[in-house]
């Protein structure tokens, strides 16, 4: 259900796996992702097949490519209820007192910095010592796109743009009436500004709101701190051969 937010394209020449898996109120883990993704992968070279992985998420491509080992545990949801109230900084802070190089390459992402603490308070151990690298499974070749800043931003503008076009206020309101707002999923960026803004308007008026400018602002630069964090996580993986243009990365 969460489509026009999340950037979901389908072509249909092109066979897509792992796509619409989960609800938005589903917990679905790095465990689960790995376990998933190993399974399609091992299929799609049954049939003689290489298999494109792409998506937003460094961490995901980074364990998949790295073959992390991640434990299963399973979430507690009294204790991340607990912890969701705290700030970002609030959660860093806990985390480096009993893992500062964990905390140090979390940074920022909320989500991750709860399921970290999670982790440590479930088992009592490190969440950086829970996870364990083996031989990779794969011989990948990693791509990244490098373009210039203000082209990168001038092509996050013009994508949310496209996101209000195609339907993105009426899609919030459909989940809206289908999930609760403070949905962990709904964190996401273009979902959470929505959502903070016109919330109590949705419940009672129609989903023809005129959302403000502001709002329409606010994802744009969300979205490019966003990019600017994936850059600087993608570039502690030193075997991706980094790309200017698509056309480049094609070749």
């Amino acid at each position: 259900g969460m489509d026009i937010g999340t950037g979901k394209e389908r072509f249909a020449d092109v066979p897509q796996h792992l796509i619409d898996i989960v609800n938005p109120d589903e917990e679905f883990t790095l465990a689960d992702f790995l376990s998933r993704a190993k399974q399609v992968i091992a299929d799609i070279h049954a049939r003689g097949h290489i298999p494109i992985v792409v998506g937003g998420t460094g961490l995901y491509v980074q364990a998949l490519v790295e073959n992390w080992q991640v434990p299963n545990i399973a979430p507690d949801k009294k204790m991340r209820a607990e912890l969701e109230k705290k700030s970002v900084d609030e959660l860093r802070l806990e985390l480096a007192d009993v893992d500062p190089k964990e905390a140090e390459r979390l940074e920022r992402g909320k989500r991750y910095l709860v399921r970290a603490l999670e982790m440590w308070h479930t088992t009592g151990r490190k969440p950086s010592a829970l996870k364990t690298k083996n031989e990779p499974l794969y011989d990948a070749l990693v791509l990244g796109i490098e373009m210039p800043r203000a082209e990168l931003y001038a092509r996050i503008d013009a994508r949310v743009d496209d996101m209000f076009v195609r339907g993105f206020v009426d899609e919030v309101h459909g989940l809206l009436k289908k999930y609760p707002a403070d949905l962990a999923a709904f964190r996401t960026i273009g979902y959470r500004e929505i959502i903070e803004y016109c919330h109590a308007e949705f419940i009672s008026a129609s989903p023809n709101l005129e959302i403000p400018k502001q709002v329409r602002d606010d994802i744009c630069n969300h979205t490019h701190a966003y990019a600017r964090r994936q850059l600087t996580w993608l570039r502690r993986m030193k075997y991706i051969v980094w790309c200017t243009t698509p056309e480049e990365a094609l070749t």
